[in-house]
């Protein structure tokens, strides 16, 4: 997976990208304790396909994702991955 090699991408738990993650974009977004909102730096490219991959550990290893945001939680047991399409 390419993107562990991107600049401020290895610490973040959550990645977005049109590629098969050749290539991620930058998010800005916060993890809630139930929800996890995605704000990205760039706009993204009409009818177009992203997947969106959040991990159970940043890939530099420095971040656990727990099911709560104060970190007392139980971490992901997996990655879970979905994807979008965007419109025209």
């Amino acid at each position: 997976m390419a993107c562990n090699s991107s600049s401020g991408i290895k610490d973040l738990p959550i990645l977005i990208s049109k590629d098969s993650y050749s290539n991620c974009l930058y998010d800005n977004g916060t993890i809630g304790s139930s929800s996890i909102t995605i704000d990205l730096n760039s706009a993204l490219d009409a009818n177009t396909t992203y997947k969106v991959k959040v991990l159970k550990e940043s890939l530099d290893g420095s971040r656990k994702l727990k099911d709560t945001d104060d970190g007392s939680g139980t971490q992901l047991s997996s990655d879970y991955e979905f994807s979008f399409t965007t419109g025209s």
